[in-house]
């Protein structure tokens, strides 16, 4: 995945298309480089026209007033991550996202970058003298709230430890991120947190035939599971401005053929479904599901006898993104 940031014009170059071209570079290159998936997080409703479609949830918050936090006395301490927690960070990180279908990876060099050139505030939760780590958390104060922008705890206990090692920095108000099913994210919704959000990762799919060929073996994983194993035939995905015949053999998806644009206007039979671009990439990535799209987009049109294939082919994701900017450490 190929992922566009930090787009900005100076003040005194805008109105020339700049922004347009930078864009059509960025995806020449990603179609050069064969990249499966582009993402941004951007300018609400302003990247559409570019092909782009919102599909991931990021940056969603539980916001809690500190007073819900039960009082106790806990001798659980947060002190600086370095690189010698980095296995630490890493079976944490993974505990923390073992549930997510859709997120970022990490390994230690990355685990490293983050701490040393990025200076990311990074704090590790401890108790009392012992060296065992029971969780980590990415705490950004302000004068009103703590962001904790990244969590993981071993137990739904070390859970409540962090929270009340937070009350005690005295600000009324904690603002802990998803993902949804996370420890602490779980933990605050029982006290009686209300969800903040703030949009979602735009995505875009250079090339349909590649991506679904990519994973392929997902699919056919899929299908094994369900009463559509062995199945063997053509199917014929129209996007209205583009359609793409998939060829299963044995259950198995073995050729995605582009062909171009086919008629769906005045009866005319244009494939076994016809969805929009953008409820596509929604589909693929499994943000919602085909019911779940038919609201949003009554423009969507599934032969019956197909509908529970694509149901089965692309099924309901647990997804979340994010992706610590470098700035980050000198701003907190």
């Amino acid at each position: 995945a190929a992922m566009l940031e930090m787009v900005l014009t100076h003040h005194g170059y805008r109105g020339q298309g700049l922004v347009r071209k930078l864009i059509g570079r960025f995806h020449a290159h990603a179609q050069e480089q064969q990249y499966d998936l582009c993402f941004i997080w951007g300018i609400p409703y302003f990247y559409r026209q570019f092909g782009y479609s919102y599909a991931v949830e990021g940056d969603v918050r539980e916001v809690l007033p500190t007073w819900r936090i039960p009082a106790g006395s806990t001798r659980h301490r947060l002190r600086p991550a370095g690189t010698a927690d980095i296995p630490e960070l890493m079976a944490l990180y993974e505990h923390a996202t073992a549930g997510l279908d859709v997120c970022v990876k990490r390994d230690a060099a990355y685990w490293e970058y983050l701490l040393q050139q990025a200076q990311h505030p990074v704090k590790i939760l401890t108790e009392g003298t012992r060296a065992e780590t029971d969780g980590y958390a990415v705490i950004v104060p302000t004068a009103e709230q703590l962001d904790v922008l990244e969590s993981s705890v071993g137990t739904m206990t070390d859970g409540v430890a962090l929270l009340q090692t937070l009350r005690q920095a005295g600000q009324p108000e904690l603002r802990i991120a998803w993902p949804q099913d996370g420890t602490l994210a779980k933990l605050v919704r029982g006290l009686g947190s209300q969800v903040a959000r703030d949009s979602q990762w735009l995505w875009r799919i250079p090339n349909v035939p590649q991506l679904l060929l990519r994973i392929a073996d997902v699919l056919a994983e899929r299908l094994a599971a369900s009463p559509w194993r062995a199945y063997s035939e053509d199917v014929v995905v129209n996007t209205y401005r583009a359609a793409y015949s998939l060829c299963f053999t044995d259950g198995k998806l073995t050729r995605v053929e582009a062909l171009g644009f086919v008629d769906s206007s005045m009866g005319a039979d244009g494939g076994d479904i016809c969805i929009p671009p953008e409820a596509l990439v929604r589909l693929i990535l499994g943000y919602r599901t085909l019911p779940e799209l038919f609201d949003a987009y009554p423009d969507i049109i599934v032969k019956p006898e197909r509908r529970d294939l694509f149901e089965t082919l692309f099924p309901r994701l647990s997804a979340y993104l994010y992706t610590p900017y470098h700035y980050l450490g000198q701003a907190a």
